[in-house]
């Protein structure tokens, strides 16, 4: 057996913790500091999409939040929560681009989760290139016979049924032969464990996130 780190689950921990402070702790100083810290870490990790969409996703509901909250004289209130709107977005998109799917699955069926749920996404998130390939070729032979699909087309939905259904047995083969079974207990080539540095990393990120509280306003 051999062990994989990954600090995934400490990551996603974090991400949580901050998304709950957020949400029921009213400080501007505490929203700009965590859009800060999700920033350095987009550029970290190289997501420039991501950090793109920090600031257009959230940009019009808030604003139209300050605006209407400005409206009744709460100016502190209102910036509450257009900072928080971006707050959001970047822990968002932290997640997103940060937080590895795959990893997190198994970590968590080495854990006890499911095999039929873990195994099930698994099969959907490592099938997205093949799905993707798919729908593009459908709409390629679409276009041949002179008709566009868009993605509000009910037959461009029909196709993918029926496309799905023919992958189905293809999948559920595979699945067994990478060791799927209910019913006995799976050993692991490689056990994922989450480091110590990456834990203690991840407490002092939330712990200096949280001394921006202390910041006079």
């Amino acid at each position: 057996m051999k062990k994989e780190e990954t600090n995934v689950l400490a990551l996603l921990l974090l991400l949580i913790a901050l998304t709950l402070e957020i949400s029921f702790v009213r400080s501007t100083w505490l929203n700009c500091a965590i859009v800060a810290g999700t920033l350095i870490y987009l550029i970290y990790i190289r997501k420039w999409w991501g950090i793109l969409w920090v600031f257009l996703l959230p940009l019009l509901p808030a604003l139209a939040n300050f605006w209407a909250i400005q409206l009744h004289g709460d100016k502190s209130q209102a910036i509450v929560l257009f900072t928080r709107s971006f707050a959001l977005a970047a822990l968002g998109m932290t997640s997103l681009y940060g937080v590895n799917l795959n990893q997190l699955l198994r970590y968590w069926h080495q854990k006890g989760l499911p095999g039929h749920f873990t195994y099930g996404l698994l099969v959907v998130l490592n099938a997205i290139p093949v799905i993707q390939k798919e729908i593009q070729a459908v709409r390629e032979a679409s276009l041949l016979r002179g008709k566009t699909l868009h993605f509000w087309s009910p037959i461009f939905y029909i196709k993918a049924i029926f496309i799905a259904f023919n992958w189905r047995d293809s999948y559920v083969e595979s699945m067994y032969a990478h060791g799927f079974d209910e019913t006995v207990m799976r050993s692991y080539y490689r056990y994922l464990e989450t480091p110590k540095s990456a834990s203690l990393v991840c407490f002092l990120i939330f712990l200096l996130i949280n001394l921006t509280l202390f910041i006079p306003k």
